[in-house]
């Protein structure tokens, strides 16, 4: 996107909501927000849901452009990280390939995208984070935003953009490896980043659990520890914990897994982004809806 837009709208699509926002590069605040309910799921997929949603938005919310940065939840596509031998990093068609065998289907059916971010490269190896989207569910995102005549110049995955937002607010803390923790619609989302890198994911079905705060802490800590441990040997030091998502909107889920884990607090989207909506506390109570939707703006002027 060129350093010279005005404004960029981004909206984040979850499982029961679409997070819009408004952001000014010139005074780097956001200056709209809204949170749009979607209906429960039944038979209609998240899709038919989002048509649904933006078309209840269009009287209430003004896009400042058709052009938009969007989200895609991250269970809805693969994110692999590749450790490949140099040979073989140097040929794109051995490098689909190596990613095709972790893949459910032909390589036909995804659109696919390869980063080498150099984190722990050797001598002999070249590491990548790749990506997999099927065709199929970004032909259905298309469509949707149809509805209001948007234009993605950005599809990216809701995680990458909490490890955006977390980089912008945190400049202090970056160098530190840290624990992202998303929990939205039945799932949880379990991210590791440490100097503005994405370096691996756990997400785990939560549903069952997210009907009672203890039993959620429970679950929560087993998982946290287990992915912990399966990343000790790319962590020398401790890590710090930050929690965001409509789940921990709610004091009582939070609370329950600060006592159990004795760690974090909650990702504040507008610590350094500022903010011209709202009170500070209307920001805070809903920023655990917001912060993808903040960070997929901020991609957006990458």
């Amino acid at each position: 996107m060129k350093k010279n837009t005005q404004f960029i709208n981004s909206i984040d699509i979850q499982k029961e909501y679409l997070s819009i926002v408004q952001y000014s590069p010139q005074d780097n605040a956001v200056v709209l927000m809204a949170i749009q309910p979607m209906a429960a799921g039944g038979i209609d997929t998240i899709w038919s849901r989002t048509s649904s949603a933006l078309l209840e938005l269009k009287t209430k919310y003004k896009f400042s452009s058709s052009e938009i940065i969007c989200s895609v939840p991250a269970e809805l596509a693969f994110v692999k990280r590749l450790t490949i031998d140099e040979t073989i990093a140097k040929s794109p068609e051995m490098l689909e390939w190596e990613f095709s065998q972790h893949l459910l289907g032909s390589m036909e059916e995804y659109a696919v995208d390869f980063q080498n971010d150099g984190i722990f490269q050797s001598q002999t190896c070249d590491e990548y984070l790749a990506v997999a989207y099927r065709k199929e569910n970004l032909d259905h995102l298309l469509s949707a935003l149809k509805v209001l005549k948007l234009k993605p110049l950005v599809i990216d995955l809701d995680m990458f953009a909490v490890v955006t937002v977390f980089e912008a607010n945190y400049k202090d803390r970056v160098s530190e490896p840290a624990m992202l923790v998303h929990s939205e619609g039945g799932r949880t989302k379990i991210l590791l980043t440490q100097e503005g890198y994405f370096i691996d994911t756990h997400i785990f079905e939560s549903e069952n659990e997210q009907t009672d705060p203890g039993t959620f802490a429970e679950r929560f800590v087993g998982e946290l520890n287990s992915f912990l441990q399966y990343n000790s040997s790319r962590l020398t030091q401790s890590v710090s914990l930050y929690f965001t998502g409509s789940l921990f909107a709610d004091q009582d889920f939070f609370n329950a897994v600060i006592l159990k884990t004795g760690n974090g607090e909650l990702l504040n989207p507008f610590r350094e982004i500022g903010c011209r909506v709202g009170t500070e506390s209307d920001q805070m109570t809903y920023a655990p809806q917001l912060a993808v939707a903040v960070g997929l703006a901020l991609r957006g002027y990458e």
